[in-house]
């Protein structure tokens, strides 16, 4: 499952989770968010799950390493979500750091589905159905616009299902 969409900001959203403000770090860990949502409501199973990252503050943030000073709210659900993730899959949820921009194949995927985020386009997944206004495009709702519920940052989730060996 790919997943993709906007940083929702806006507080009366039945999408939104606690971002204050769209910048490079909130929609990291909207992404990280993301991720344990569709894993915690959509994929129900026990199996171990690897999240790939490059962004170390939200693994900092996620596993409550550090404190967040912006996006309180967003931080505090990721880590309720990432509580309850690892209850569903008993502990077997492991973050894994991966460059970048260097080649990788899950991180270029991630990149190049934060690019379909910024055309305005969002997946038809999990609580994204919600968001699709065209019947299948992906595009926003038409009765709004862009700016009053979205922020031009983008949310790009890579998951990959392990088996433990």
């Amino acid at each position: 499952t790919e997943l993709w969409g906007w940083v929702i900001t806006d507080k009366q959203s039945k999408l939104y989770l606690g971002a204050e403000h769209g910048s490079n770090n909130t929609a990291e860990m909207s992404a990280v968010a993301e991720a344990l949502l569709w894993l915690n409501q959509e994929e129900k199973s026990a199996a171990p799950v690897v999240i790939r990252h490059d962004s170390m503050y939200v693994r900092h943030i996620t596993l409550g390493e550090h404190r967040a000073h912006k996006n309180v709210a967003l931080a505090a659900m990721l880590r309720q979500l990432y509580a309850a993730c690892k209850k569903q899959r008993n502990g077997a949820v492991e973050f894994v750091h991966v460059k970048g921009h260097s080649g990788q194949k899950w991180n270029d995927r991630a990149d190049a589905l934060a690019n379909q985020g910024e055309t305005g386009s969002c997946a038809a997944e999990g609580r994204w159905r919600a968001m699709r206004g065209d019947g299948g495009g992906g595009t926003p709702p038409k009765s709004r616009k862009l700016d009053d519920v979205y922020d031009p940052a983008t949310v790009a989730v890579s998951l990959k299902r392990t088996k433990k060996v």
